[in-house]
């Protein structure tokens, strides 16, 4: 064997070798390039969203949440798993989850029954609902659960009633069983305005009408809340139809009870609650260690008017935008006590 025929083997020898040394550092690249990945993706929020019903007001409140997250880094964006559960169907296994997002009222009992041991936010249900749900959880799990209430505070209501009717100052309150049980609030959310409750209480077993029909002859104007005892399928259309014979308003608490007759509104739309839970939760994991805040009103909303109403009346009110300025200034300054 030449020398010429040892130096090229020698040569290939050592270029075998380089290349293997080569590929060994690509795979520990491409070793090291996975577990960051793997790491990354455990550091990222798992959340999962649950609801029996995947369309309607729930799809528009998803729709807002994810409109909000999509907007993080990619590093940091959480990763959102959505599952849609009758109630024919059992909960899923929660583990691995770093937070659950309930839709609607259902949802939110079906998961309180048997408290999971991660955090929950509640949405689209009902402020006393939520707190009575929560009164039946032991104490450690109320500290993990919160909510965007259905319902607008007392205060902005109020503010849209003397927004719109800066004169009244004797306002009727039909109180259901439910709503009773905020009276107090709704006392001392009027009483720095100046404004006269007349309430009366309504028992299941009561007609709403005639004790509605009571309270007309001393009252400007009638300020609805939701309870299923007072306003139900069977008397909304009475009560109103009776309120507006006597030519008295109804300031209403949803966009549905505005077209069915009542002259105003404050309401929240689902996308807004969805884009607020967003903004929460972003809040939220941004915390060490992650934390939900305490239960909370809607913070957007817009104004429902019904204009066929008030030129039956014969009522004049501000435009749409007019009164929802004139509401979003009043809900600025703080409340003071009376």
């Amino acid at each position: 064997m030449d020398a010429h025929t040892t130096r090229q083997r020698c040569h290939g020898r050592d270029a075998k070798q380089a290349s293997i040394r080569g590929c060994g550092r690509v795979l520990l690249l491409l070793l090291g390039f996975l577990l960051h990945i793997q790491a990354h993706a455990a550091e990222v929020p798992r959340i999962l969203v649950l609801t029996e019903v995947a369309g309607g007001v729930y799809g528009q409140t998803l729709e807002g949440l994810e409109q909000v997250l999509a907007a993080l880094p990619e590093e940091s964006r959480p990763r959102i798993v959505v599952r849609e559960l009758p109630k024919s169907q059992a909960l899923p296994d929660t583990n691995g989850y770093d937070l659950l997002v309930s839709l609607g009222s259902d949802m939110a009992a079906r998961l309180m029954a048997s408290p999971p041991d991660v955090s929950l936010l509640c949405l689209l249900i009902p402020r006393l609902t939520f707190r009575h749900l929560v009164s039946q959880l032991p104490e450690p799990a109320r500290e993990r659960v919160s909510a965007i209430y259905l319902d607008q505070p007392f205060a902005r209501t109020l503010h849209l009633l003397q927004s719109a009717f800066p004169e009244a100052r004797d306002i009727a309150v039909p109180l259901g069983p439910s709503s009773a049980l905020e009276k107090a609030e709704l006392e001392a959310a009027a009483s720095p305005h100046g404004l006269r409750l007349h309430l009366a209480q309504i028992r299941e077993d009561e007609n709403p009408l005639r004790a509605i029909l009571g309270l007309l002859d001393d009252s400007d104007v009638v300020l609805a809340l939701p309870d299923p005892v007072v306003y139900n399928q069977y008397s909304v259309q009475g009560i109103l139809l009776a309120t507006y014979r006597r030519e008295i308003p109804v300031i209403g608490f949803s966009r549905a009870y505005v077209r069915a007759g009542a002259i105003a509104a404050v309401y929240t739309a689902p996308i807004q609650v969805g884009r607020q839970a967003g903004d929460l939760i972003r809040d939220a994991f941004a915390m060490d260690p992650p934390r939900l805040p305490p239960p909370q009103p809607p913070d957007e909303y817009e104004i429902a008017v019904n204009r066929q109403v008030t030129r039956s009346l014969g009522i004049i009110l501000p435009d749409d935008a007019d009164l929802l300025g004139q509401v979003r200034r009043m809900d600025a300054v703080p409340e003071s006590p009376p």
